[in-house]
């Protein structure tokens, strides 16, 4: 019968269709899970990494080549090929540099120096006189005087103390040349006697005096024992005295001793006399040349505030030196 349905056939399609259906629903959900999986692995993929970079290749290559000479290495100096290829190297560069913000102002004290007559030194020359025998023997006279002048050449006796109270003077002294005046205000005269005479002197005095008055005595000395050919010094203190340039000097007693002796009628006593080491507080003189005054003190600068330096060049300054001279006498600064 052609109107007939087929049951069995009837629901076989509809379950070939209902497993169509599931099977397509299957196929697009596996889709969109592959979709959705394989964004989230490309997003994954592309996440930022906050790791610091690292490069470690275990490469061994060069970076970079070039060649550099001495030209290239000294830059501020310059240097010298030796003969056996050694360089010296001569560098010059600058090590530290100060800049001051402002220029110093400084200022020096007044620097004062006063010299007086009395700084200048004064040394006269040697005063030298003499008395020789022959002038002795005729002052005493008598037997052993004439004695004397009769026998030069000759070996004679002449009795211990026959020769005594020797005087002679006034023996003129002049240093007018060198010394006019002078108030001594320090200084020493110094006296020296040379017995060239062939007898002992046993005892002798003397007396330097000035000339003109006051006529002040300067040194009074005494001297004993002074053996043939012998020399004896004496020194004087005249600081506070006054001196003119002529002077007188007197042997006011002399003793000789006694013995075997061969006569020499020019032998003589020497007498020098120099001043020395004298400064006066006035003087009409002619002072030796000398150095007067040789000063190397240190003047400080003032107004240096909190700069502390120990040298500086002077950007701009002056010296101003101001001498003056009240001697009547050429003075050289």
């Amino acid at each position: 019968m052609q109107n007939s349905v087929n049951l069995s056939s009837l629901e076989g399609n509809n379950f070939a269709k209902r497993y169509t259906a599931m099977k397509v629903r299957k196929q697009f959900r596996f889709k969109n899970v592959l979709i959705l999986l394989t964004a989230t692995l490309i997003f994954v993929a592309c996440k930022r990494d906050h790791e610091k970079p690292r490069w470690d290749t275990n490469i061994l290559a060069p970076f970079a080549y070039t060649e550099l000479s001495i030209q290239n290495i000294v830059k501020n100096g310059t240097f010298q090929t030796n003969g056996d290829n050694s360089i010296d190297l001569f560098i010059r560069d600058t090590l530290y540099t100060l800049e001051m913000d402002s220029l110093v102002s400084v200022t020096t004290p007044a620097f004062d120096i006063t010299k007086t007559l009395d700084s200048i030194i004064f040394d006269s020359p040697p005063i030298v006189t003499t008395v020789t025998l022959g002038m002795i023997a005729r002052q005493i006279g008598g037997p052993v005087g004439s004695a004397i002048i009769a026998n030069q050449g000759n070996s004679i006796f002449v009795p211990n103390g026959s020769i005594q109270n020797v005087t002679a003077g006034p023996i003129a002294i002049n240093i007018s040349d060198v010394l006019e005046t002078a108030e001594v205000k320090k200084g020493f005269l110094d006296i020296t006697i040379t017995n060239g005479l062939p007898l002992a002197i046993t005892n002798s005095q003397f007396r330097i005096s000035n000339t003109n008055p006051p006529a002040a005595v300067i040194s009074q000395p005494t001297f004993t024992n002074i053996a043939s050919n012998t020399t004896a010094l004496y020194t004087e203190d005249i600081s506070g005295k006054h001196i003119e340039g002529r002077l007188s000097a007197n042997i006011l007693d002399l003793d000789l001793g006694g013995g075997f002796v061969t006569i020499d009628t020019n032998a003589a006593i020497t007498i020098s006399m120099k001043v020395r080491g004298m400064t006066v507080t006035s003087a009409t003189a002619v002072f030796p040349e000398q150095n007067v005054l040789n000063d190397e003190s240190i003047n400080y600068l003032l107004d240096m505030g909190s700069v502390r330096l120990k040298e500086m060049k002077m950007a701009s300054g002056q010296v101003k030196i101001k001498v003056s001279s009240s001697l009547p006498d050429t003075v050289f600064f």
